[in-house]
């Protein structure tokens, strides 16, 4: 009767280590999932603190990417002339308004849709100020290391835009201008 008794302990105790080793690792992977989660959140919460800031300085664009950020366009730009293209933009459109249509993060990487509008009232891309209202759309793309922004990729929706400030003429529009140039000319 001993035998059993002694076999019915060791088989509950490595049921019970078992159990044991099971909780463990299901805790944490919950813990895991729950800082995964807040370094998520985190980056969000970078990302909507650096666009509230993006409209005010070069400055504070600089101090949030990180000094070997990589930046990815279509032209070659380092932090400098990305600082520089920022302010250009924050000059030629004071009162730009941004609403977060999308955001969303997983680990170091944040994507975010915004709706950007507002009023041209500085020169732009050589194109002086209209006056006009414009409206477009931009998603990015975040990589974060250490708070700071490691890589970048902007991908605007600018057409738009770019017909709002006169920077692209609408073909019907020059398809128009050509078609009464031309009967002016043959008068």
């Amino acid at each position: 009767m001993e035998f059993p008794k002694v076999l019915f302990t060791v088989i509950l105790m490595a049921v019970m280590g078992f159990a044991a080793v099971a909780l463990l690792l299901i805790n944490q992977q919950q813990t895991l999932a729950q800082q995964n989660q807040t370094t998520e959140e985190q980056n969000k919460k970078l990302i909507l603190d650096i666009l509230k800031l993006e409209y005010h300085s070069d400055e504070e664009i600089g101090h949030l990417l990180a000094d070997d950020a990589i930046i990815h366009s279509d032209k070659a730009v380092d932090n400098q002339q990305f600082k520089k293209q920022s302010k250009d933009f924050m000059t030629a459109f004071p009162n730009m308004k941004k609403e977060v249509e999308v955001i969303l993060a997983e680990n170091d990487v944040v994507g975010v849709l915004w709706k950007f509008s507002g009023t041209q009232q500085g020169e732009y891309l050589g194109i002086p100020a209209t006056g006009k209202p414009v409206t477009f759309r931009l998603a990015e793309f975040m990589k974060f290391s250490n708070g700071k922004i490691k890589e970048y990729w902007p991908v605007p929706d600018a057409t738009d835009f770019y017909l709002d400030i006169g920077y692209l003429v609408h073909r019907n529009a020059t398809i128009a201008t050509n078609a009464t140039n031309a009967t002016a000319t043959t008068r």
